[in-house]
Formats: structure tokens, sequence, C-alpha cells
């Protein structure tokens, strides 16, 4: 029994004695890693005193507190060698640094004065299509309205001879339909309404004598003419529409000039002044 203890002894002892050598090796490893690491720390400690030097040099003296990051000075040195390259470039071309900073003075008061003016530019412009807007609504509302009134007096001047007159305007495609119908005994349209092609030619020439004073009932030009205004129109027609064109004339401020193959059936020389062209044998 005694001599397998001592075996067992015995290894404990080996296994010992190769741990406390681990452990040795251990320590002079650190040991050296520690020595690395102060050698380490002392040149950086050197290195921290010459930067220390370096900048108390480019500051005058001055103790400089540092706030920012070491990525935010690579960004700030950046933007200073662009600033140092174009200061470079003005100076090169002959300006001094006062007048390179004085030019920059200049171009940012112009600068700014092109703001001020591109910004009053905008306003106008807003300004302007508010008042295009508003002339345009003023221009249809306008222009509906007349087109209302002129509906009105054909339609007026129509029945006093026993018409009905119906007129309908495209503005879009600049085009004008007029449609007449004869009115039956109860003031109403006897039939449908029919275009003037298929009437007869007096009966055409009423209704454009009828269209045109409705028209000239909303224009403001100082002359008015009508040129063979009774084409197709028998001898009582023709002196009812002449009479209806003389009283639309006198109540106007506007000077008047029909013209006709025949003579007047009017005789008002208070109201009517009749210039007569005498025919020439060649």
């Amino acid at each position: 029994m005694s001599f397998f203890r001592l075996d067992a002894l015995q290894g404990e002892y080996d296994r010992a004695e190769k741990s406390t050598a681990a452990a040795s090796n251990m320590k002079s490893g650190q040991e050296r890693d520690l020595l690395k690491a102060e050698q380490e720390l002392e040149g950086l400690k050197e290195k921290a005193s010459d930067w220390r030097n370096s900048a108390l040099e480019l500051s005058g003296g001055r103790e400089l507190e540092v706030t920012e990051t070491e990525k935010e000075l690579k960004v700030k040195r950046s933007e200073l060698q662009k600033y140092r390259d174009r200061s470079a470039k003005e100076l090169q071309l002959g300006l001094s640094q006062d007048e390179f900073e004085s030019k920059i003075e200049q171009l940012a008061s112009e600068l700014g004065r092109l703001d001020a003016t591109l910004e009053s530019a905008g306003t106008n412009l807003e300004k302007a299509k508010e008042m295009v807007d508003r002339r345009t609504y003023v221009f249809l509302y306008t222009r509906k309205a007349i087109g209302r009134m002129v509906r009105r007096k054909f339609i007026e001047l129509m029945k006093s001879y026993n018409l009905f007159g119906m007129m309908k305007i495209n503005h879009d495609h600049k085009a004008m339909e007029v449609q007449v119908a004869h009115l039956g005994g109860d003031g109403a349209a006897a039939n449908d309404p029919m275009p003037l092609s298929s009437f007869s030619g007096g009966e055409r020439s009423r209704a454009a004598v009828c269209l045109i004073l409705a028209l000239w009932d909303q224009q403001c030009t100082p002359f008015r003419c009508l040129d063979e205004w009774d084409v197709y129109l028998d001898e009582k027609t023709r002196s009812r529409m002449e009479g209806m064109l003389i009283e639309h004339a006198a109540d106007r401020c506007q000077q008047y000039v029909f013209i006709s193959p025949q003579a007047p059936a009017v005789n008002d020389s208070s109201r009517v002044h009749v210039i007569t062209i005498q025919g020439t044998n060649s």
C-alpha cells in the first residue's frame, strides 16, 4: 500500500511542478507585455507632448479646448483645405487676401439681391396669375351674359314678324346657328324651329336684320352700316322693317348708314338724311 501511495504523491508533485512552470512562463509573458505597453505609453506621451507643443506654437501659446471627435476634425480639416485651395487660385489671379474677401462680400451681396429679385418676381407672377384668373372669369361671365341678352333681343324682334327665333353660339368652334319657327295664335312656336335655309327669302332677310339689330344692341361701335337689307322683302314688310331700323337708330348716339337700291318709305327729314346716287350712262 505504501508503494502505491508514494507513486500517487510523485504524480501530484510532477503536476504541481508543471503548473508552477506554466505559471512562471505566463508571468514572464505578462511582464514582457507590461514592459511593451509601458514603452508604448511613453512613446504616446512623447507624441502627445510634441503635438501639444506644436498646437501651442500654432495657437500662439493659448490652450484651446477641443470638443470635436477625430472624425469631425478630419472633416473640418478637409473644408479648410478646400478653402485654402480656392484662396490660392484667387491669389494666383493677382488678388490679395483683402481683395479676395471683398470680392466674396460683393458676390454675397449680389446673391442676396438676386434672391430678393427672384422672390419679388415669384410674387409678381402669382399676382399676375390671380389677375389672369379673375379676368378670365369676368370675360366668360360677360360673354355668357351678352349671349343671353342678344338671344332675348333677337326673340323680341322676331315676335314683331310673327316668328320665333332661336340662336345657339358655340364659342369653342366659333360658330353660330340660327333656327326659326312660325308663331301660333297662342304666341308659342307652331312648329319645331328649322334652319333659315328652309324659309323664303323674305323671312331670311327679316331674321337676318333682327339678328343684326340684336347684335348691335350690345356693341359700342360709333358707325354701323347695313347694305341691301331689303333684299327679297315685299313692299309691306320692307316698310315695317325700315321703320324698325330707324326707331332703333333714333334711340342711340351712333351713326347709321342703310344702303338700298330703293327709295326710303319713311319721310322724316329730322331723323333721316337721304343721299341719292344717280347712275351715269357710259
